[in-house]
């Protein structure tokens, strides 16, 4: 028999592993970082929600069972799979990363060290491109379609400088002055007016990724469909147990009739502010608990309006005014607790314009969004909601 004859025996004998090949995933933190310590190949990181989290299902269905994916990931790295949840509870191994939303991808050496990082849904041929320069052997290029390049519009060019690493923790600066003339309280950890991009002007230090199209006029623009490009805000030093949020909006148009406005956490939803109905509800736990439904606040598309909320587990209140509106208390019931304090979900100290339990995305814009780490008396809270962020700092 011919050596041609045997290449294509050989062939037809490994077809159906071609066809079936998957990523071998590593599921364990420390026995990922064991077996590279061995082998010194570098560890692929996904940190994904499957579950729940559609950029991440796009990656599991249409990127990671691409031959040419499952070559360099199982030939050139220790491929790891880091799961939002592990038997109905936060995974542990979370821990181990600074993060701002799902999915986030990133390279590490046996050492621990972050090479590379980044978030969002990407198609085959952006992943590889970005993973190329890590393989663990430089000659080796797995062959694949360029592809049409991002699924989700044109990939932005992000800071990595957003990203916090290991030994790359962003430096707080003493608070300064804003624009000048307005002072920065210690309680504040997050403060965004859009006019001169994503800068935190609080100084504290948080960490905005910014998948938006941009700002336009001082504000950012949220396009209202669920999927698409994203933004999430993680505040510097936040608390679960009480904290302040508030913000300025415009709605473009309301497409359903459940409109998300703004939304703490991508995976446990723990807060929420919504339109439903011509009614403003606050929601905690994952939409399982919610307030304020009997508050008639109809807000019509074109015009700005103002939303501050204080929320103090402490204590049990929770303080909401909209606009020039008289602030609304509620009692929270006793012993009333956050499922992400519970699972320590540290993790989801984030804010979002998307919902991602009913799948809805605000559309229009906003501007002025805050974040103090403490819970706002209820006359601080009418006092910004009608005057403004800006005139309550000077």
């Amino acid at each position: 028999m011919n050596q041609k004859k045997l290449q294509i025996i050989g062939l037809i004998l490994m077809l159906p592993f071609l066809l079936f090949a998957e990523v071998e995933w590593r599921t364990n933190y420390d026995d990922a970082l064991g077996e590279a310590s061995i082998t010194r190949q570098n560890i692929f990181v996904i940190i994904t929600a499957p579950s729940w989290c559609g950029p991440c299902q796009y990656m599991e269905e249409n990127v990671f069972p691409v031959s040419s994916v499952v070559e360099a990931l199982n030939a050139r790295f220790i491929p790891l799979q880091v799961l939002d949840e592990v038997n109905g509870r936060s995974n542990p191994d979370l821990q181990n990363f600074d993060f701002i939303g799902f999915p986030t991808y990133l390279v590490m050496d046996p050492d621990e060290n972050i090479l590379i990082q980044d978030a969002g849904a990407v198609d085959v041929a952006t992943l590889l491109a970005l993973i190329e320069p890590y393989f663990s052997d430089d000659d080796f290029v797995p062959e694949f379609n360029p592809g049409s390049g991002p699924i989700f519009g044109e990939e932005p060019d992000v800071d990595p400088s957003l990203f916090v690493q290991p030994g790359n923790e962003p430096v707080i600066p003493d608070p300064e002055p804003i624009g000048g003339s307005i002072s920065v309280p210690s309680r504040l950890v997050s403060y965004y007016n859009f006019n001169d991009g994503f800068e935190d002007l609080s100084g504290k230090g948080s960490i905005v990724n910014p998948y938006d199209p941009g700002t336009i006029d001082g504000t950012v623009y949220s396009d209202g469909t669920y999927g698409t490009s994203e933004f999430v805000m993680a505040p510097a030093d936040f608390s679960f147990e009480e904290f302040t949020v508030g913000l300025r909006f415009k709605v473009e148009e309301i497409s359903s009739w459940r409109m998300n406005i703004l939304a703490g956490g991508t995976s446990y939803r723990w807060f929420s502010i919504r339109y439903t109905d011509d009614e403003l509800e606050v929601t905690l736990n994952n939409q399982d608990d919610i307030f304020g439904t009997s508050l008639k606040r109809v807000v019509d598309p074109g015009n700005w309006y103002s939303i501050v909320c204080s929320v103090n587990l402490n204590s049990g209140k929770v303080f909401f005014s909209f606009s020039d509106r008289e602030p609304v208390v509620i009692n929270l019931p006793a012993g009333f607790e956050l499922a992400a304090i519970t699972a320590g979900a540290d993790y989801d100290k984030v804010f979002s314009f998307t919902n991602y339990s009913n799948g809805t995305k605000f559309q229009g814009y906003i501007d002025d969004l805050f974040v103090f780490n403490t819970a706002l008396s209820v006359d601080e809270v009418f006092r910004i909601s009608t005057d403004g962020i800006e005139s309550f700092l000077k």
